[in-house]
């Protein structure tokens, strides 16, 4: 899922040495950050957009035994001009329907279907079928530290890297007082017009409270896009969390995925 080989490096101050170049005859000069914000801008399309989404997810307590809770859900989207418009059909709504009597009923009923209802976000859905304006905030936050060409799903693409400042992750100025270590990286990937293919963020800290907690938190995501209809989207999103502290280890995976609806697909372009 992480797999890319690495074939060139351009530190940031080998990239402003051969800027410098950019005035000599026959010197082609890349500029991956500036090809990546000019996409973006382009990729803010309002046409009408219908898809299927597809979520799951599952979260591993770990004890003795283990308390394992599954998500699963799918559902329709339609983001135009009125909006976003999510649909569940009729067989979904019965399922939440029985899962929230047997809820009632049973305390450690499985609910899959209730469970991804209610970890679903109104606007994470819409931020995947319309993701330039959220990329383009978020590696505006991030500090850009290189480009380099890489090898990914068998063709050579620029990937940038971003570290990610600790009060951009934390905004309360309380609970980073209590982080005591902390890692943040961004990446993304572009092909050769600034066009995001793929994005992978990683977050690693741990932290304590008072004498007698702890917490070591982990979290890896990797998004997918695909241009449609003039719009950024991401067609799949996976994301890993792990969670270790003093009272309770708990890791959860999750996946979704966008398929867009073909009868209203009128431009499909894959980077």
């Amino acid at each position: 899922m992480f797999n890319s080989k690495k074939i060139k490096t351009l530190s940031l101050p080998s990239l402003l040495f051969v800027g410098t170049m950019g005035m000599l005859p026959n010197v082609a000069l890349a500029d991956g950050l500036s090809d990546l914000y000019s996409a973006l801008e382009k990729l803010k399309g309002t046409d009408s957009i219908s898809a299927q989404l597809e979520y799951k997810y599952t979260e591993t307590e770990r004890g003795k035994p283990d308390v394992i809770t599954n998500g699963y859900v799918q559902l329709n989207l339609l983001d135009n001009e009125n909006g976003l418009n999510i649909t569940l059909s009729n067989e979904v709504l019965d399922r939440v329907d029985e899962e929230s009597i047997l809820r009632v009923e049973q305390e450690d009923a499985k609910t899959p279907t209730l469970n991804a209802i209610n970890d679903l976000r109104a606007i994470k859905l819409r931020n995947m079928l319309s993701s330039a304006s959220l990329l383009l905030r978020t590696i505006k936050k991030y500090e850009f530290v290189k480009e380099e060409n890489v090898e990914l799903n068998n063709a050579i693409v620029r990937k940038l890297s971003f570290t990610m400042p600790l009060d951009v992750v934390i905004k309360d100025k309380k609970v980073r007082s209590h982080v005591n270590d902390f890692e943040g990286s961004y990446e993304v990937f572009i092909n050769e017009n600034g066009i995001p293919i793929e994005s992978h963020f990683n977050v690693r800290g741990d932290g304590s409270a008072f004498i007698f907690f702890n917490v070591d938190i982990t979290e890896k995501q990797v998004a997918k896009y695909q241009v449609i209809k003039e719009r950024l989207v991401i067609v799949q999103s996976e994301n890993a969390q792990s969670l270790d502290s003093t009272w309770s280890d708990i890791e959860t995976v999750s996946t979704q995925i966008i398929t867009p609806s073909e009868t209203l697909l009128t431009k499909t372009d894959t980077p």
